[in-house]
């Protein structure tokens, strides 16, 4: 998806990838992240959320929970915490020493975890029911403190991704305010909803969904009952060219992930910013029936992954959706041992991969800084 991209924008990644595949110090099956990259676009949209007093909670799960990684981008402005999209990812980051900023959304939190996550003190927890903003509450009074929540809200199903769907509907929110108010040990600060935005590949342009219609119906109906919304969260396709769209719709936070890889749908525009700071590097295994078979492990089925660099030579590069990704196939053979290089749409904690980080590229001076696993623990 975002190959031709890279060779354009980042080729300098691709060549460090190769000689250290050469080398023997990135495997078959490994993403690259590109630090000075990541850090080039986390910095544009640091200073865009500065200009509209915008907060910034960071999502790491497109690039494997790195801790390294994201430790890095939270010395910059405005970058509040992590957003944690599971409670395995909110254990990772905590015991990792990174800031919870935001914990429950995409995944609500178990009941029997609720307790040893509010150890961490998270800024704010999502609740999809009155039944969850209970478990938290009665959590946080056994620990003594009130814990800000946010109601995640929608208002028409067809703007949510399958096996995603949660929250309360528009119609629905004054009734849960009412039951919320009379819960001890929790207070409503925010409202939230997913997507907010998405990438309109026919036209080119990013457009707003019923998502963000209803998180703006919400906080007003909310307001009006005296609830005090200090967060207006509109999470996915965030990145600097984006942000001025949720300022001017009341948004109060955003939630970068593939913004800080360059690698959101709307960045496959050429003369989009963004540059893409990742790949994926695998390695020719053997040839069958005139293909080429080069190592997986890191498949993502909406990855839109479509071509793969082979030496100078381009070749699509597939996986079947039914099947476990122990090969990708590509449409000739090639000798054994050969890099492969692609790049697209990445979500690295689903996957089984390693994940090296590289500094100094900008430099002319790459180095290996570390190996990590698909979930944010160093190899070495």
């Amino acid at each position: 998806m975002f190959l031709e991209k890279m060779i354009n924008q980042n080729p300098e990644l691709i060549e460090a990838v190769r000689f250290f595949h050469t080398k023997g110090l990135i495997q078959p099956d490994s993403y690259v992240l590109d630090m000075d990259a990541i850090m080039e676009n986390s910095l544009r949209i640091s200073r865009k959320a500065v200009d509209l007093n915008l907060r910034l909670y960071l999502m790491t799960k497109q690039f494997g929970r790195n801790p390294m990684v994201a430790s890095r981008i939270l010395e910059l402005d405005n970058f509040d915490g992590i957003v944690a999209v599971d409670y395995r990812e909110a254990e990772t980051l905590a015991k990792a020493g990174l800031p919870l900023g935001h914990i429950g959304h995409l995944v609500q939190i178990p009941e029997h975890l609720i307790g040893s996550l509010l150890h961490y003190k998270p800024e704010i927890i999502t609740v999809y029911s009155i039944d969850n903003a209970r478990f938290i509450g009665e959590e946080a009074v056994k620990s003594g403190f009130e814990q800000p929540v946010m109601l995640r809200v929608w208002k028409d199903k067809n703007s949510l991704y399958p096996q995603q769907e949660g929250g309360i509907h528009v119609s629905g929110v004054e009734d849960f305010y009412n039951r919320i108010s009379s819960v001890k040990g929790v207070r409503l600060s925010g409202v939230t909803g997913f997507p907010a935005l998405v990438y309109d590949s026919i036209k080119g342009v990013v457009t707003k969904t019923s998502n963000l219609d209803a998180v703006k119906e919400s906080a007003k109906i909310l307001e009006r009952l005296g609830a005090d919304i200090g967060q207006i969260n509109l999470p996915s396709l965030n990145h600097d060219g984006t942000l001025e769209l949720l300022a001017e719709n009341g948004g109060t936070h955003a939630e970068p992930g593939h913004g800080v890889l360059g690698t959101t749908p709307d960045r496959i525009e050429p003369d989009s910013q963004g540059k893409p700071a990742l790949c994926y590097l695998s390695e020719i295994s053997h040839n069958f029936e005139g293909k080429g078979y080069c190592y997986g492990g890191g498949y993502y089925s909406r990855s839109h992954m479509q071509n793969a660099l082979v030496g100078s030579q381009r070749s699509l590069i597939g996986c079947e959706n039914g099947c476990i990704d122990y090969y990708f196939v590509l449409e000739r053979p090639f000798k054994a041992g050969m890099p492969v290089v692609t790049c697209f749409r990445s979500q690295i904690f689903v996957t089984r991969s390693r994940v090296s980080v590289i500094e100094g590229l900008s430099k002319g001076k790459p180095q290996v800084a570390g190996t990590f696993t698909a979930q944010g623990e160093r190899v070495c």
